[in-house]
């Protein structure tokens, strides 16, 4: 049931959760009648024990007993209260609790891990009433102990490392046998009891989510549910349904496992939970840091919720700051409405989303749609035409001009901008006045490349050698320029591809020689970020650059295009809540929720005046003209990548022939032209 409270994941958080259909301000105590009530939680003053407890003002566990009272960790105290918020007592063995980060409850026995004042980690028992029974000397641990579950008699253990971040193992303690042995998880974010005798266990890294099944008799895990889109700082198990709910920033959500997707159960505004347990029907969520408990009542929430739109989507969007604030100007207009949230494993979304579209299903209302996947539902007419609602069609007047051009498809309105992005290179400043070179103007292109690329190499340390480039790519199966020519040459809407021209022939001979010439650094690390031997590195181009100097990619010979990403929000014509659905987009792409947060990269609106600056986190401050300009030439000359993979892997097999020196750049574009045409239908 354990989840890492990280602290850089907190304020992420709390920055993306501004607002929200449930109603909980005022309420003091726990309340049968409302579906979601809440109570602050009344503790004593916080004094570090020592100067591994600085952040330590918050509290980090929380358990349940079978009557419903509450109990909290808060570093050398245990404060228990009933389910009104009442204070009933607090445990503290006479002083002798140090830092607790972990309690758990079973019968009427309460654990708790003590992680000690001189950092010796061990578990104490207690009854229910406060009594001291017995202490366990665990053993040696990494890090500090982020969460603690039971199973008959064996304790189970989540740590992390000692700042709270990253990589979290687990480990299974024998109370009988005092035996300790880690479990082979890795990057463990979360865990809870589960059915028989089991645990189930959330697993994050490189942004994919796995979940197992550990039987916790057999030793061994007996279920794989992989790459769940949806992190979560906290989950646990209701066996009266057999979903397990999710804490997820201020989003309580729930998944039944097999499954494919999560539901949203509610969102409660300006939180960050890092605790939920499940206990008599009720779930109740936990902000350690706000020291504020909520109880939802699922059932009576389903009951007394109105009609509701539901949007499907491929990321976990519920809970992020503008989808809050969309949802605040949707309810006032729309009172009594409610918008609920169906996360789709991203691996399954586009093959359910076809097969609902093709059904004519109208069990929801809105759906994320990405550009790669645009053409197969653009040509099957799949989405409503919106250009006839003025209420969202209007908005786009004072946008960015490009982005009702990605947007539109054979004069019909598809959908509204959801997510987009578009990168520029930056500048490394420091090298480009070592290297004394000038920038090249705007409206650089490909051809000019070479010979900067042959300025900046350079020897800068004194050992004759040269030891600086232009640029850095990963590798030169996939050149730099192919995403920008693909979406200038070839459309899969539009049915067409030309890749045999002089053009491409001269871009593809440029590649190699650079490559040829040791022109260009192999490193992803370099293309990615800023480094000490590179001039020119990829970054995000927003209305938050800044006063950074950045530069466009170079331009093709004849078109000037620029390659964005952009993913939709757009509505199912098929609706039962079509009215409500062009509401809720319209309450999205207001000028309130967009122009709050221009870090985040979806500028809409051209007016800089519209934008307030970035949050204190953030790198950099509002654009300066420079940047301004840059990025509406960008946004404006973008085309959308509405790739095939199968030509991607197609032109990567047939240039590594070229380079090889078994084919001429003639045959190249000959070939990936032929392949092309076919995949386009030409």
């Amino acid at each position: 049931m354990k989840r890492i409270f990280v602290l850089l994941i907190t304020l992420s958080i709390a920055l993306s959760a501004c607002s929200t259909a449930s109603n909980t301000s005022g309420e003091t105590a726990f309340s049968k009648k409302e579906p979601v009530t809440s109570f602050s939680v009344l503790l004593p003053e916080y004094k570090p024990a020592n100067e591994n407890q600085e952040n330590g003002d918050h509290i980090y566990d929380m358990a349940v007993d079978a009557k419903g009272n509450l109990y909290f960790a808060y570093n050398n105290v245990i404060q228990v209260l009933d389910n009104s918020g009442k204070k009933l007592k607090e445990i503290t063995q006479n002083g002798k609790l140090g830092f607790c980060t972990g309690i758990a409850i079973s019968g009427e026995s309460l654990y708790v891990v003590d992680m000690g004042l001189n950092g010796r980690k061990r578990l104490k028992t207690f009854n229910l009433k406060g009594d001291f029974i017995k202490e366990y000397l665990i053993g040696k641990l990494p890090g500090q102990c982020a969460g603690i579950e039971l199973q008959g008699e064996k304790l189970y253990l989540l740590c992390v490392s000692d700042n709270g971040i990253g990589n979290g193992k687990l480990f299974e303690y024998d109370m009988k046998e005092n035996k300790l042995k880690e479990l082979s998880f890795n990057n463990v974010s979360a865990f809870t009891v589960y059915k028989d005798n089991s645990l189930i266990i959330w697993q994050e890294a490189d942004y994919e989510r796995g979940i197992a099944v550990y039987d916790c008799e057999k030793g061994k895990v007996t279920d794989e549910y992989k790459k769940l889109n949806d992190y979560s700082q906290d989950v646990c198990y209701n066996p009266g349904n057999g979903y397990v709910y999710l804490a997820s920033g201020s989003v309580i959500k729930k998944y039944m496992p097999g499954e494919d997707f999560t539901e949203t159960v509610t969102n409660i505004n300006n939180n960050a939970f890092n605790r939920i347990v499940f206990v008599n029907g009720i779930i109740i969520a936990l902000d350690g840091y706000k020291k504020t408990v909520y109880k939802v009542d699922e059932k009576n929430l389903n009951q007394k919720s109105g009609k509701i739109i539901n949007i499907i989507s491929r990321s976990p969007i519920e809970g992020e700051v503008k989808q809050n604030k969309a949802i605040e100007i949707f309810t006032k207009k729309n009172p009594g409405m409610q918008v609920k949230f169906t996360n789709i494993d991203v691996s399954k979304y586009d093959d359910m989303l076809n097969k609902k579209l093709m059904a004519g299903d109208n069990d929801f209302d809105i759906f994320q749609l990405d550009c790669q996947e645009l053409p197969g539902f653009l040509k099957n007419n799949a989405m409503l035409n919106l250009d006839g609602y003025p209420e969202v069609r209007n908005k786009f007047n004072e946008m960015f001009e490009g982005f009702l051009k990605n947007c539109t498809y054979k004069g019909r309105l598809f959908g509204v901008p959801l997510f987009s992005d578009v990168t520029a290179w930056a500048v490394n400043e420091e090298l480009a006045k070592k290297l004394n070179m000038e920038n090249p103007s705007p409206e650089w292109r490909w051809t000019d490349l070479y010979d900067y690329a042959k300025k900046a190499r350079q020897d800068i340390n004194g050992d004759g050698k040269p030891d600086t480039y232009l640029f850095a790519e990963g590798g030169k199966r996939f050149p730099a320029f192919l995403d920008q020519y693909v979406c200038a040459y070839m459309s899969l809407t539009e049915g067409k591809a030309d890749f045999n021209n002089k053009e491409f022939i001269s871009l593809i001979k440029l590649w190699k020689r650079l490559w040829d010439e040791d022109l260009i650094l192999k490193s992803f690390e370099a293309k990615r970020g800023k480094t000490d031997n590179v001039l020119l590195y990829n970054q995000y181009l927003n209305l938050s650059s800044g006063n950074s100097k950045m530069l466009p990619t170079p331009m093709l010979e004849n078109k000037k295009v620029y390659p964005v990403y952009l993913s939709y929000f757009c509505v199912n014509k098929t609706s039962r809540n079509i009215d409500a659905a062009v509401d809720y987009l319209s309450a999205y792409l207001s000028k309130e929720v967009q122009t709050q947060y221009p870090e985040t990269g979806e500028a809409l609106y051209k007016d800089l005046a519209l934008y307030k600056q970035p949050e204190e986190w953030y790198e950099y401050g509002l654009s300066n003209k420079e940047n301004y300009n840059l990025f509406m030439d960008v946004i404006n000359n973008g085309v959308t990548r509405q790739h095939d993979a199968e030509i991607f892997i197609y032109i990567g097999d047939t240039l590594e022939k070229f380079f090889e020196g078994s084919i001429t750049a003639e045959k190249a574009a000959e070939m990936i032209n032929t392949k092309a045409r076919i995949i386009v239908g030409e």
